[in-house]
């Protein structure tokens, strides 16, 4: 059975940030989803959580978006999520996405919610993140609007067509959104799911 959401997080030698983030996808109130980790480490990978929902692949090329479209080839959701080992999703992320997408009727698109912030200290909402666009197109918005990995989610026709380049050494999702929006629309809420 398809799930709604394929949700891909790539790891690297970090499981105790990895499993806070695991859990944050065990949270969900949406649960129609896979979860997919691709192991990109040079230690053997062990997680506690017993979910039939988990897979576990190996991507044994060094970096994150090889590891990503390693996620994206085992995915079999309708629509794929990112979350990095080091970030964590509030519980209604999931069901947030859903409704957007169905109030969108599941159009081809790239859908994004809003993130808070992390110290080590307190979790706060970042300016950065409430800032008003100056421009309503789509690609100058991403530049004037954070876009972060963990808010997005994409349709996995789009994916299939475009990937992530691996040869770029930094801003690699910046580079992947923006050849996203040459050809199709942002889709977004103000509310903010992510940390």
């Amino acid at each position: 059975i398809m799930p709604f959401f394929s949700i891909i997080t790539p790891t690297y030698n970090r499981p105790e940030s990895l499993d806070r983030a695991i859990a944050s996808v065990l949270k969900q109130t949406f649960t129609d989803f896979e979860l997919i980790i691709v192991n990109n480490s040079t230690e053997r990978l062990q997680i506690t959580f017993k979910d039939e929902r988990i897979k576990i692949v190996t991507e044994k090329k060094n970096g994150a978006n090889y590891a990503r479209n390693k996620g994206i080839d085992n995915s079999s959701g309708e629509f794929i999520c990112f979350l990095d080992d080091d970030d964590e999703y509030l519980e209604n992320h999931l069901q947030v996405l859903f409704n957007l997408i169905q109030e969108s009727k599941g159009k081809e698109a790239l859908y994004r919610t809003f993130t808070k912030r992390e110290t080590s200290k307190n979790v706060f909402q970042d300016q950065f993140f409430v800032m008003q666009p100056q421009s309503e197109t789509s690609m100058e918005h991403i530049f004037t609007v954070l876009l972060v990995m963990h808010c997005v989610c994409c349709h996995k026709n789009i994916l299939k067509k475009i990937k992530f380049d691996p040869s770029i050494p930094v801003a690699q999702d910046y580079q992947m959104w923006s050849r996203i929006l040459l050809t199709y629309p942002l889709i977004q809420t103000p509310f903010i799911t992510t940390i």
